[in-house]
């Protein structure tokens, strides 16, 4: 049985990269694509658009709602189906589940933007940076500030059975009220901004007591000095270098030359504490790094080069690596190649941590083919052999848009040196609305197996828009089997967002799960208002 799924996964995967040998005739890139907000997260909109659909980190994207313009966003971060983007000129509403249409091109009558606004060809400042370029063209000096603020909460309540024949339980209960603030305060005197992101929360357990019970993290806390005349500038705090993805984040100073689409940089700092950051001094690192970006009509480019030495100041070898990522789109079809190559501490030999390749053809304006090849082998600083375990992951799929809505799925081969083989298949199918009361539907699912384990999760919503108000109804059902034992769980998702006037929002969440031996709920909410 197992033999029969790999051949059928084999032909498949073989017959989507001959269609794509064989496919040239490239279609130019589509001018407006139908997407959906599927979070809003500080200052932060993520929409289930992303790479495949040709869209890549700096774009500007001018957001439609029923063919009235509301206002354009800047593109963060893209993943393959999802982006992370903020507003690029005057902020206007959003609201989680919210169906918008996303065009490329500026139109001919456009919203009243701010008078600081560049070029809408070029990537817009966001809250995360600026960049020299940004001062250019300014009409105000006056100080811009920018951001979200919010508070909220979550409850959890679960309750856990201690096997099938004792008939004990545990009850707990978790609380957690927080609240975060995202800033930017831009055109400073002396080309100066200043940009912050932080949280402080509260945990309550009924189980045990959290130390420390209330906690305050910094995400972004960074000055950054423009000149005026030459296109140079400099950093300093806690920042994430967006011209490369290599490095991560820094407590340090970053020197760039360049503007937004060519330049050079170098970084010096030390590594934060990933688990709750904080600031440390153990591991100082440095980093030099380049990026091009080059556009041609429908042809674009993405370049990144990278080095990075950490230099632990602990009993801790050396992790010294380097990175490239190149990134070519035509029209909508698009292939990327991601490379990192560490040096072994012991060996001194160079050994390649990650090798992506991804690509798809749009063999029309509604049917693209899609790939990847993933293999992975991790690298841990503080292990003794830095070297991890090597993962393989190969991908292929299709996918289908419509004006209506969208269907898609994917086959994977998984190889591991840790477990056998696994397969899996998935897929989804979206509508954004419906004849029957305007309702919005989709479903996703997922099959994975290997030779002693599988697993099966389908998950249907609907959802629906009234003036304000979003509302949506989820449904997860999740089957494992592992050997001879067959666990279920079931799970309850209602979730609802309502704007409560200008720039002001609030949003809520219940979900319940229940299985054989546990019952958990949880209650989320939180209100915050953008200015």
């Amino acid at each position: 049985m197992i033999k029969g799924k790999v051949r059928m996964i084999r032909l498949f995967m073989f017959s989507l990269f001959l269609t794509g040998i064989l496919y040239n005739n490239v279609r130019a890139q589509q001018k407006e694509l139908t997407t959906q907000v599927t979070q809003i997260a500080g200052s932060v909109i993520y929409l289930s658009a992303g790479s495949d659909d040709g869209i890549v980190q700096g774009d500007t994207l001018y957001i439609y709602r029923e063919k009235t313009l509301l206002g354009s966003l800047a593109v963060q971060s893209v993943a393959s189906k999802s982006l992370s983007a903020e507003f690029a000129s005057k902020p206007f509403a959003l609201t989680r589940g919210q169906v918008i249409s996303i065009r490329f091109e500026k139109p001919i009558s456009t919203i009243a933007e701010p008078k600081q606004e560049t070029n809408p060809q070029e990537p817009k400042t966001s809250i995360f940076n600026t960049t020299a370029s940004s001062t250019k063209g300014r009409k105000s000096h006056k100080p811009q500030i920018s951001g979200r603020i919010s508070i909220g909460g979550t409850a959890n309540m679960s309750t856990t059975k201690w096997n099938n024949v004792q008939n004990r339980h545990t009850n707990r209960m978790f609380v957690t009220p927080y609240t975060n603030v995202s800033a930017l305060v831009s055109n400073l005197p002396g080309g100066l901004s200043v940009d912050a992101s932080m949280a402080y929360s509260y945990r309550y357990s009924s189980y045990s007591n959290f130390t420390p019970a209330s906690w305050a993290r910094f995400y972004r806390m960074n000055v950054e000095k423009e000149f005026t005349g030459v296109p140079f500038s400099i950093k300093v705090g806690r920042f994430y270098n967006r011209y490369e993805i290599f490095s991560g984040f820094w407590d340090g100073v970053m020197a760039k030359i360049g503007d937004r689409n060519n330049g050079v940089g170098f970084i010096a700092g030390f590594e934060p504490i990933r688990s709750n950051e904080g600031f440390q001094t153990d591991l100082p690192k440095y980093s030099a790094y380049t990026y091009q970006e080059f556009q041609y009509k429908n042809f674009r480019s993405s370049t990144e080069l990278d080095f990075t030495a950490v230099t632990p100041n602990i009993n801790l070898d050396n992790h010294i690596f380097a990175g490239a990522y190149q990134q070519f789109l035509l029209g909508r079809n698009r292939i990327s190649v991601r490379l990192q190559t560490d040096r072994h501490p012991q060996t001194k030999k160079w050994n390649f941590s990650q090798v992506m390749v991804r690509g798809a053809f749009q063999l029309t304006d509604a049917f693209e083919l899609h790939g990847a090849f993933n293999r992975r082998r991790p690298y841990y600083i503080y292990s003794v052999d830095p070297l991890g375990y090597l993962r393989t992951q190969i991908t292929g799929g299709a996918r289908l848009r419509m004006n209506a809505g969208s269907i898609g799925g994917d086959l994977t081969r998984i190889t591991s040196e840790l477990s056998p083989t696994a397969y899996s298949v998935s897929g989804y199918a979206q509508t954004y609305r419906t004849r029957l009361w305007n309702l919005g539907f989709s479903i996703n699912g997922q099959y994975w197996f290997n030779d002693n384990y599988n697993t099966l999760r389908l998950a249907p919503e609907i959802n629906r828009d009234f003036n304000r108000l979003h509302l949506s109804l989820g449904y997860e059902f999740y089957r494992s089997d592992f050997i001879s034992e067959r666990y279920i769980t079931h799970t309850a998702d209602l979730s609802a967002m309502i704007s409560l006037g200008p720039k002001w929002y609030f949003q809520t969440n219940w979900r319940t799960s229940y299985g054989q031996l546990f019952l958990n709920n949880t209650l989320q909410f939180s209100i915050w208002r953008s200015f």
